[in-house]
């Protein structure tokens, strides 16, 4: 039975390979795990030899003019302005999101829509 089982499985592994290679990952340590799948993952960015695209001479002189256009957006009568966005935040909110009050470290934090609680 186990050999019928292992002829299955390399027969699997074998079809399902031929677009994208299978890793064996031991999962028994996370920080493992994530090293080699890491490891995987730089491995495979490194063999598709990426490099940057060139620019051809009339493509840069176009960057050029758009550069200036949008240097030149910012500013009014030679002084940059700069556009401040968004509410100011009150002086008292300048605490970081998860002090505590208490001087105890609660079970659950949540920041926005985010919660993290503790083991």
């Amino acid at each position: 039975m186990w050999r019928r089982y292992m002829a299955a499985y390399q027969d699997m592994i074998r079809h399902t390979s031929a677009g994208s290679p299978w890793h064996v990952v031991p999962a028994d340590h996370k920080w493992f795990a994530r090293l080699v799948i890491g490891s995987a993952i730089i491995n495979a960015l490194d063999a598709l030899n990426l490099r940057f695209p060139r620019a051809d001479r009339t493509s840069l002189q176009e960057f050029k003019k758009v550069r200036e256009a949008l240097e030149q957006e910012g500013k009014v009568g030679g002084k940059k302005t700069v556009k401040k966005v968004g509410p100011k935040r009150p002086a008292s909110n300048n605490r970081h999101p998860f002090s505590f009050v208490s001087g105890k470290a609660p079970t659950a934090l949540c920041h926005g829509n985010r919660a993290a609680t503790r083991p």
